[in-house]
């Protein structure tokens, strides 16, 4: 004969026995979105503007102030803005013409109050350089921070609190570091590794 054993009997929830008791006996599912990825909330990106300006080479800062830095490169000349209270009411069609340019990339970087503005000069050579120490409000004359001995194709930069700085700039496939220590420029070293060709630059400075 065959011995049978009785199966162990489950508890139902509090929430599942009220509803047994309730005068609908319809069950229904929930359903939570938790919009994270590993417990970190995702930004949601909202669009603030559109504008007609052609595609170019951009880039863009935030001063501790909290305006909102960005520059572009179109036509052969940079253009320069600055939104004090960026958002939704904000104007971002305003641009100053500061110089001409080579059509070639542009970097922004900012820290504290300070703001430094590069880009290549019309012959595609010379890197330069504009600074703000009142976060982007005013721009000081352009000073060459470096010439390359071919065309500047892309940048990349950043400052420290002390003013500090760091360009990272590339010719052909070549890297090139331009580092900024009290004040003044060294004379431009070259990237150790090799690259088949270089696409794009960024940098961030963290720790020292």
């Amino acid at each position: 004969p065959r011995t049978l054993y009785p199966r162990p009997m489950r508890s139902l929830t509090p929430e599942l026995l009220a509803a047994q008791k309730s005068a609908s006996a319809v069950p229904y599912l929930k359903a939570v979105v938790s919009d994270r990825i590993g417990g970190i909330r995702r930004l949601a990106w909202s669009r603030l503007y559109t504008g007609a300006e052609p595609d170019g080479y951009h880039a863009a800062a935030m001063p501790s102030d909290g305006s909102l830095i960005r520059a572009r490169v179109t036509g052969g000349r940079v253009y320069y803005q600055r939104v004090p209270n960026p958002g939704a009411g904000s104007n971002f069609s305003a641009w100053t013409d500061l110089d001409a340019a080579a059509n070639a990339d542009v970097a922004l970087c900012a820290e504290g109050a300070r703001v430094l503005l590069f880009y290549v000069d019309p012959a595609g050579l010379a890197v330069k350089l504009r600074e703000s120490t009142d976060s982007g409000a005013s721009l000081g004359a352009a000073t060459t921070v470096v010439t390359a001995g071919s065309a500047v194709a892309w940048l990349a930069a950043d400052v420290k609190s002390n003013g500090d700085a760091c360009l990272f700039y590339s010719a052909g496939a070549t890297v090139f570091t331009v580092r900024r220590t009290t004040g003044s420029w060294a004379a431009a070293a070259t990237w150790t590794n090799s690259a088949a060709s270089i696409t794009g630059l960024a940098c961030y400075h963290q720790g020292d």
